[in-house]
């Protein structure tokens, strides 16, 4: 799974990430959570499907987590580039509440 996430996490990757998300399907993301919250104001497919992925793992998620990942969708929020995201993103904050 890791070779996946790294994947994620390079920028030559960005707008083919759907692929790559689809595959973790069947892994255990919950500890990649952050790396998936990142991606959240990603295009349109890799958001929604880092979106599923949360939503699968969301219980096991812990409280530390929830807090790390809530500063970050705050803060994409707050970037005036995520304006037309805000429904998404807000719909997002509350997988960790």
């Amino acid at each position: 799974m890791l070779p996946l996430i790294d994947l994620l996490r390079n920028p030559k990757t960005k707008g083919n990430r759907g692929t790559l998300l689809y595959a973790l399907e069947f892994f255990d993301v919950s500890e990649q959570v952050v790396v998936l919250v990142d991606l959240l104001d990603d295009t349109f497919e890799a958001s929604r499907q880092s979106y599923q992925l949360i939503s699968n793992v969301q219980d096991k998620i812990t409280k530390a987590q929830k807090e790390l990942c809530r500063q970050m969708i705050r803060r994409k929020l707050a970037d005036h580039k995520n304006k037309c995201k805000r429904d998404f993103l807000l719909e997002s904050l509350e997988l960790f509440t």
